[in-house]
């Protein structure tokens, strides 16, 4: 789901048969780039061809010559102080765009090397610890998966529609609104699905153009969790297991996401970004182990997107 920049190729027309022009043409592409104005030295040739032609033919190539060397002279001092100067700001905008792109594109591949192996952690006082299995033991595993729905509570009578728009109090006493729209070119959409009550937050679905997830309204302050595309809940339903399958949803990258639900409040245990590397399926298979299968992601000439370099893990949450 990325989106470069678009760069606007320039095309220059030379006028043959002149000393001048192939100066000015030279010039040119020499300070392309530069904040430099080259409607300045148009001018100053359009005030050189209005200058009266002497009558005599002596007189004329003397005039002749005297235009071009003046022309010359004007050419030579606006490439000297054009070239000089940096570039505008749309031009340096532009780059650094481009620059930062091309980080943003490469370095997820370099991290996501490396999340390949999942190295063990330790958050806010809890352990993961991440062990990859064979085939066979996964296998074998999966008998035991368990699939959990977050509980949630209505909180309809608290809502209150104005237009387009989600209106509800916060426990602070000030309102928040929730506001669909679509122009015709952009949408946005918003459900409620309901209310957590252990961290007492809304559960609300986003959804434009390109996007559909989840996230989570603290109903104390009003303050937002945004989750992964994809989530599994715990049998306890304290635990969030967040993942992005790019196959599927191919806009974001590789995400790894366990949040902990805890009184009033949601605490992130691990967030690793895994750049390309895609978890295609998640699974809980006790409160505190879950199963991942993630793979490489290769786009292909077709257009789809393709998995390599399968491997199959158990994460143990202590």
């Amino acid at each position: 789901m990325e989106k470069g920049p678009t760069a606007t190729n320039k095309m220059l027309v030379q006028w043959p048969g002149s000393v001048s022009s192939l100066l000015s043409f030279s010039l040119f592409k020499l300070c392309r780039g530069t904040g430099r104005n080259w409607s300045a030295l148009s001018a100053a040739e359009a005030a050189l061809t209005r200058l009266p032609i002497p009558a005599t033919a002596q007189a004329q190539t003397l005039w002749r010559i005297s235009k071009k060397m003046r022309l010359l002279i004007i050419i030579v001092i606006l490439g000297t102080f054009g070239c000089s100067k940096t570039k505008t700001t749309t031009e340096q905008t532009v780059s650094d765009t481009t620059s930062l792109n091309h980080q943003t594109r490469i370095a997820p591949l370099d991290r996501g090397e490396e999340m390949a192996r999942l190295m063990d952690t330790t958050s806010n006082g809890v352990k993961i610890q991440f062990r990859e299995l064979n085939q066979k033991t996964f296998d074998s595993l999966q008998r035991q998966i368990k699939r959990t729905d977050l509980q949630l509570s209505s909180f309809d009578r608290q809502i209150t529609k104005l237009d387009s728009c989600l209106t509800f109090k916060l426990n602070n006493g000030k309102t928040d609104s929730l506001c669909n729209m679509d122009d015709g070119e952009y949408y946005e959409k918003y459900q409620i699905k309901g209310l957590l009550t252990k961290s007492n937050s809304l559960l609300v679905n986003f959804e434009n153009w390109e996007e559909n997830h989840d996230f989570l309204i603290n109903l104390k302050d009003g303050s937002y969790y945004i989750l992964s595309p994809f989530y599994e809940v715990s049998p306890r339903q304290d635990l969030i297991l967040g993942y992005v399958d790019i196959v599927t949803a191919p806009i974001y990258t590789g995400e790894l996401l366990i949040t902990r639900i805890e009184k009033g409040a949601l605490t992130t245990l691990i967030k690793k970004d895994l750049g390309q590397i895609s978890i295609t399926d998640a699974s809980w298979i006790s409160n505190t182990d879950c199963l991942i299968t993630t793979g490489t992601t290769v786009n292909k000439q077709n257009g789809t997107i393709d998995i390599k370099d399968k491997k199959l893990y158990l994460i143990k949450i202590e």
